[in-house]
C-alpha cells in the first residue's frame, strides 16, 4: 500500500478527547496519564539541565506504550547526566508509589528510535481505577472515523475543536450497530517515509463500540461535574 507522508503523519499522531477547563496533569488512572503526569510533574522540572544537543523532542521524551504485552512507560533519558537521571528515576518511583501504581523492574537500555540514546522501560503492572476526569486517547484516523463518520458531528480540526457534552450524548444514542459494521476495518502495515514498516491494528466493532462507550462515560463524567465543554487536542 502506498501512502503519502500527509497520510503517515495523520495515521500516527493522536487525538485527545478530554474536558475544557480541566486540570489532567494530576490524573494517574491510565497509561496515558501517568506519562503525561511525568512529564508535567518531573521532567520539565529538570528540562534546563539537559543538553540542548539531545535529539528527543520534548513530547517523545516520556511516552507511554500499551501495545505490548504488558504497558510500559519509554523514559528517554539521554542528555542529562548520570547523577541527574538517578534523581528523575526515584522521582518517578514516588510518584508511582504516591498513586498506589505498582511498578516491576525499570529496564535500562538502548531505543529503537535513532539517535535518542538511553532509554528507561518502566513496566506498570496495575493501575488503581482513577477518581479523576476521563479522557481518551485515539489515532487522528481512529478519531476521525468515530467523531465525524459516526457520529456524524461537524469537526473541522481533529486537533483543535470543542464539543458540547450533551451534544455528544445525543450522537452515541443514534448510532446504529451498523454504521459501526460499516465503518470497520482490519489491520494493515506499510511503509513508513523513512523505510521502516509501520502497523496499523485496524478499528474492530468492538474496539468502535468500546470507544463510544469511553466518549459516553467522558460526557456523563463532565455533565455531572458541571462541565459542558470537551476538548479534542
Amino acid at each position: 500500500m502506498n501512502i503519502t507522508f500527509k497520510d503517515w503523519l495523520h495515521f500516527n499522531e493522536t487525538a485527545t478527547v478530554g474536558i475544557k477547563g480541566y486540570d489532567y496533569h494530576q490524573n494517574m488512572g491510565s497509561i496515558e496519564e501517568i506519562a503525561t503526569a511525568i512529564s508535567y510533574n518531573i521532567i520539565q522540572t529538570h528540562i534546563k539541565l539537559r543538553n540542548p544537543q539531545s535529539k528527543v523532542p520534548f513530547y517523545e521524551i516520556v511516552i507511554s506504550d500499551d501495545d505490548s504485552a504488558e504497558p510500559i512507560i519509554n523514559f528517554h533519558s539521554g542528555g542529562w547526566a548520570k547523577e541527574i537521571v538517578d534523581r528523575m528515576v526515584q522521582e518517578i518511583k514516588k510518584i508511582l508509589d504516591n498513586n498506589g501504581i505498582k511498578y516491576g523492574t525499570f529496564r535500562y537500555e538502548n531505543s529503537n528510535q535513532k539517535d535518542y540514546g538511553p532509554v528507561i522501560r518502566i513496566p506498570i503492572l496495575h493501575i488503581p481505577k482513577s477518581q479523576g476526569a476521563p479522557s481518551i486517547n485515539m489515532t487522528n484516523d481512529n478519531a476521525s472515523v468515530i467523531l465525524r463518520d459516526i457520529l456524524k458531528l461537524n469537526i473541522q480540526n481533529i486537533n483543535d475543536s470543542e464539543i458540547g457534552a450533551a451534544d455528544l450524548l445525543i450522537a452515541i444514542q443514534k448510532v446504529e450497530r451498523d454504521m459501526v459494521d460499516l465503518h470497520s476495518r482490519d489491520y494493515y502495515g506499510h511503509k513508513t517515509p523513512q523505510g521502516g514498516e509501520s502497523h496499523h491494528m485496524g478499528l474492530s466493532p468492538e474496539k468502535i463500540i468500546r470507544h463510544l462507550g469511553e466518549l459516553g462515560n467522558l460526557a456523563q463524567w463532565a455533565l455531572q461535574k458541571g462541565y459542558g465543554t470537551l476538548q479534542i487536542s
